[in-house]
């Protein structure tokens, strides 16, 4: 857990230094142009980390340290204003249980709000932002037959840098929480998360 506050902490912090230094550039510069299309395609490699995993029901209580996951993700982003979007959202997520071929799933069904602002440089774009995804989660716990039905909701900070306007990658990190049950049995994970991908304007 303390591994994921830092690494939300330091996101949070580098990303408003850079947003303020490239402010300051651009006073008295005329306004950005959006690129035509204010749709976006966005995929992305994802690792989660640290964190807890709280366990109760059955007669049973228990807190563990969260196995680390990697898994992929997928938007369709809507460019509402020059500093609001907003996109439907899935990902999936495969943890390591009990060794070699034992695995748990979650799978997130999301909308994710994101407020961002850009800034031209040359002939490329950074856009500095941060989002709040929500949403609901399928999650197949390694053993178990049945799948447990929850929640999921957190907070990513990041960025992302564009060529000519229309091909990005980027860079985000923050926490995700996702709330499970099934059956008289509730989980909690609480988890670091780290996101790389690429975005393309359509």
């Amino acid at each position: 857990m303390r591994a994921a506050i830092c690494i939300l902490v330091l996101t949070i912090g580098f990303t408003a230094l850079g947003s303020t230094a490239f402010a300051q550039q651009r006073r008295g510069q005329p306004p950005i142009s959006e690129p035509p299309s204010r749709n976006r395609l966005i995929g992305y490699f994802l690792a989660s980390f640290g964190g807890e995993f709280k366990l109760k029901g059955n007669g049973f209580r228990g807190d563990v340290n969260a196995d680390p996951g990697v898994g992929l993700g997928f938007r369709y982003e809507f460019l509402a204003t020059d500093s609001f979007s907003i996109s439907p959202m899935v990902e999936w997520t495969a943890y390591d249980t009990r060794g070699p071929g034992d695995r748990s799933h979650f799978f997130d069904f999301d909308v994710f709000l994101k407020i961002r602002k850009a800034v031209r440089t040359g002939s490329a774009t950074i856009e500095f932002y941060g989002g709040l995804p929500i949403g609901f989660t399928v999650a197949a716990p390694d053993g178990l037959d049945e799948a447990f039905l929850g929640f999921n909701m957190g907070a990513l900070f990041g960025a992302a840098l564009f060529f000519k306007e229309k091909y990005g990658l980027f860079l985000e990190s923050g926490w995700r929480m996702h709330a499970i049950w099934n059956d008289g049995t509730r989980g909690l994970l609480n988890q670091g998360v780290i996101h790389f991908g690429g975005a393309f304007a359509i």
